[in-house]
């Protein structure tokens, strides 16, 4: 439903606003139309406003013709010789162009006096002419007020009362009508010439607002794109843009997000790489390049990156991006490189497709982690284990087996003994074989012990660790006390090994190098791990904040490895409260010590 309604808003968006055109184009257009539009709404009220003022005025003059005509006919109506000289003054009212016709009506509505002689004695509502002339000489007639009246927009009629006591002359109306279409006319296209006057200058303004937008938005637009093709070019030195306007706001937000982005990649001994999608352009190496690969980066040629592998995995890496061509999210691989000093070092990378908004592939970026000590401490497992075979080989071979070998040529003898009569000698013999069986028993029992030291039947895991303390306190004559409960949540067989070597070894680490004159070994649950912490007061341990001690040997490799199989995490800490002796913490999470291995808990 929800795509749905997208897609229909994508439909029904007019195309602009899904691609705009630049900014100093759009802004001069919709300023250019706005006043256009303000420009019509002004120019049409205008003209409106004017053609109603023309409209009033042409029925003032009107009014005030009819108020003249019906002066004329109150002064000469009782004359001798008034007709003429009303008719004359009836006939000057047409020298005035825009007066349509004038009449004078009695009050039967006949016509007395009209400037067309064809109408004079005929009633006025049966003359071809505007039904609404009848209407208004009746009603200026009995209103006994001047009226005027719009017609048409050729025709404003007035009518004027005729206000005497002379009998002959009561209800007689006086009416003039013009034509008020030609000063109309005029001033509507006075209107319409100042709108245009009006919108051309708005013209001129917006081409000149176009070409000051031009020259600002162009160079700030440039600015902006380059201080971003900067940020993410790798140039974290590049300078924001200065000012207050919108464009150095957002070069300032992007400049808060590279100060962010610069942190994060200062602080990451991991490389972060960016290229083009087609790997001729490396676009940016984080700063941790330098420090990995024993030279400064190259920018324009990765190529010249590939000189440092080692010349047996060039290939494993210029055929390692080939599979996000055919679509696959992730690749990685592990190669070697020969650093300018000739130290070979292992790394690992990994490499994934940035797309853009049509799911095409953009760019690539990835990441590289030098993983050496790694390496090193793999193989440094494999040679202890190796060594380890080999010294339980040797105390089998050289003491087991030459015991064995013994009891066996004593089983012999017994019995050449007994069939040579020499019952006493046998006996003898038997019990020293039988104590040499019993010798060897133990031997192979302790053997036993060595490799698998923890029975996790019970509470086999604290039971192991005390036998273990004992046998140290015993080896290296020195106090060791315990501090450790009843029962531990420990159900992973492989939990529980490797938490007595590591305790095993800080033991013996602590013993061999600090000379302390005591040790105490602390085994606790709390909330949602088991603490395991070796203290001693010897000589502080000297821990660096990088590698947290583990490359002072292969121990403390070896106790790392250990910690991160069961996903626990190891601290050295120096006694700051006796300002002699170290604390080793080491943190096992209690789903650690389910029933599990490592694989189904990650």
């Amino acid at each position: 439903m929800r795509k749905k309604s997208v897609y229909a808003v994508l439909i029904m968006t007019p195309r602009w606003l899904l691609s705009p055109l630049p900014l100093r184009i759009t802004i001069p257009v919709m300023v250019l139309l706005f006043s256009l539009i303000y420009d019509v709404i002004n120019t049409w009220v205008l003209v409106t406003r004017e053609t109603r003022r023309e409209y009033l005025q042409v029925q003032r003059v009107a009014l005030a013709q009819a108020a003249w005509l019906a002066d004329a006919v109150l002064t000469f109506q009782g004359m001798d010789n008034g007709f003429p000289m009303l008719d004359r003054d009836v006939r000057m009212l047409m020298e005035d162009r825009k007066v349509t016709w004038a009449v004078v009506c009695d009050a039967n509505r006949k016509v007395r006096y009209s400037t067309r002689k064809e109408w004079v004695g005929q009633e006025i509502g049966d003359l071809l002419v505007e039904p609404r002339l009848s209407q208004l000489a009746i009603a200026a007639s009995s209103r006994r007020e001047p009226s005027a009246v719009t017609l048409s927009r050729y025709q404003v009629a007035a009518a004027q009362p005729m206000i005497t006591d002379d009998p002959d002359i009561q209800g007689w109306v006086s009416m003039v009508t013009r034509d008020p279409y030609d000063t109309i006319k005029e001033g509507q296209w006075e209107m319409i010439r100042l709108g245009g006057i009006s919108a051309f200058l708005h013209l001129i303004a917006c081409a000149g607002l176009w070409w000051l937008l031009h020259a600002f938005l162009s160079r700030r637009v440039n600015q902006l794109l380059e201080s971003t093709l900067n940020l993410t070019g790798g140039a974290i030195k590049s300078q924001p843009l200065s000012g207050r306007d919108e464009f150095a706001q957002i070069a300032h937000a992007l400049r808060e997000g590279e100060s962010i982005f610069q942190q994060l990649v200062e602080n990451i001994r991991d490389v972060i790489y960016l290229m083009s999608a087609d790997r001729s352009k490396m676009l940016y190496l984080s700063p941790a390049f330098e420090e990995m690969w024993g030279v400064k980066p190259n920018m324009s040629n990765p190529e010249v990156i590939l000189e440092q592998v080692v010349i047996e995995d060039r290939l494993i890496v210029q055929k390692m991006l080939d599979p996000l061509i055919e679509g696959k999210k992730i690749v990685n691989c592990e190669y070697r490189i020969r650093r300018p000093d000739g130290e070979i070092r292992w790394l690992e990378s990994r490499a994934f497709p940035v797309l853009d908004m049509d799911g095409k592939m953009h760019r690539i970026a990835g990441l590289t982690t030098d993983v050496t000590e790694r390496k090193i401490l793999e193989q440094q497992v494999l040679e202890a284990s190796e060594s380890e075979r080999r010294r339980l080989g040797h105390d089998i071979h050289d003491d087991l087996c030459q015991r064995l070998a013994a009891v066996k040529l004593g089983v012999e003898m017994i019995t050449d003994k007994i069939i040579g009569g020499k019952l006493e000698d046998a006996q003898r013999m038997t019990a020293s074989s039988s104590k040499q069986i019993g010798e060897a028993a133990t031997l192979a029992r302790n053997l036993a012990r060595g490799l698998s030291p923890v029975n996790l039947e019970g509470e086999g895991l604290l039971h192991a660790i005390t036998k273990m303390a004992e046998t140290s306190r015993h080896l290296y004559n020195v106090p060791i006390t315990l501090d450790v409960p009843d029962s531990l949540p420990i159900e992973n067989a492989t939990t529980a090994t490797h938490l007595y070597r590591i305790a095993q070894e800080l033991i013996n680490n602590a013993a061999r190098h600090a000379n302390p004159t005591s040790i105490q070994l602390e085994l606790v649950e709390e909330e949602n791990h088991i603490r395991l912490q070796v203290n001693n007061d010897g000589e502080s341990f000297s821990v660096d904040e990088t590698t947290q001690g583990f490359d002072a040997g292969m121990g403390l490799r070896i106790i790392r490895y250990r910690a991160n199989a069961i996903g626990a995490s190891i601290q050295f800490l120096p006694n700051k409260r006796d300002k002699s002796g170290t604390y080793a913490i080491c943190l096992v999470p209690l789903t650690s010590c389910k029933g599990k291995t490592m694989k189904d808990i990650i």
